[in-house]
């Protein structure tokens, strides 16, 4: 049999998966331009993370496409949706060294500054620096969001303070040239900035050029509650817990004596 501390140490992992169930549970996703959400746009470019080269690229959010938000909101992760006419099939891809920024912006679709510290808002967060491999099925029509970055520190992102920031630093490049889904309608809710890619100028201060041209981008978010580990950490924590209870146990019985034991 178990130690009370056992029982409750297995009541405890229960009760944070439980938890963390509940918030994955809770979790929305939200594409922005809001029209592509069902729709193949058949525009595709490498910008932001396809490009081998070093590059630095800022794209801007329309704030009123988040309007399915009833308040502030951790965003976890984006997704972008591979090209099918430019991209061939399946294929995996990694950076050595990418940075990716969230901030919330005052800056406007078509209205990005060309030097990129004007554009960032006062709460900049790194979400995301370091290593990373993206994968991509390529399949469904539209294709799925299957280009997925996750990020290390959610961003709590509020529309009513403004329009949301992606702030990209492709130090490295991508192993493989890949191409995403575009939106390129002036006036619609995207638009970038970004420096020449052939020149791996990603330390320039000021952006090579701008145009309406945007990503479509899948966000995944959460609702604002208290901090829920990650799934990784909850495992290991719980793991921890597991087998100090099972030692205790095992001591406890070991220091036994044995039935039928002479003493």
């Amino acid at each position: 049999m178990f130690t009370p501390r056992a029982y409750r140490s297995i009541a405890f992992c229960s009760i944070m998966f439980l938890i963390l169930s509940t918030n994955i549970a809770n979790a929305i996703t939200i594409v922005v331009p809001n029209v592509d959400t069902n729709v193949d746009t058949g525009g595709a470019n490498a910008f932001l993370f396809g490009d081998t080269n070093s590059q630095r690229s800022q794209q801007v959010y329309s704030s009123d496409q988040f309007a399915s938000l009833t308040g502030p909101e951790y965003i976890t992760q984006i997704a972008f949706r591979p090209s099918v006419f430019f991209s061939a099939g399946p294929f995996t891809a990694t950076f050595s060294d990418i940075q990716v920024d969230l901030s919330t912006t005052l800056k406007t679709p078509d209205n990005l500054s060309l030097t990129f510290a004007n554009n960032i808002g006062s709460d900049d967060t790194t979400v995301l620096h370091g290593p990373l491999t993206i994968s991509s099925t390529a399949t469904g029509s539209p294709t799925n969001f299957s280009i997925i970055v996750p990020f290390t520190t959610p961003f709590l992102y509020d529309p009513s303070k403004g329009n949301l920031l992606l702030d990209v630093r492709n130090f490295s490049g991508a192993s493989q040239l890949f191409f995403m889904q575009i939106d390129g309608v002036f006036g619609d809710s995207v638009s970038r900035v970004y420096t020449n890619a052939q020149l791996n100028d990603v330390n320039n201060p000021t952006a090579f050029g701008s145009d309406t041209v945007g990503l479509v981008t899948q966000f995944t978010t959460v609702p604002v509650t208290q901090p829920v580990p990650e799934p990784s950490t909850v495992v290991l924590l719980c793991l921890g817990i597991a087998a100090f209870a099972i030692a205790q146990w095992l001591r406890k019985r070991k220091s036994q004596p044995l039935e039928g034991a002479i003493g």
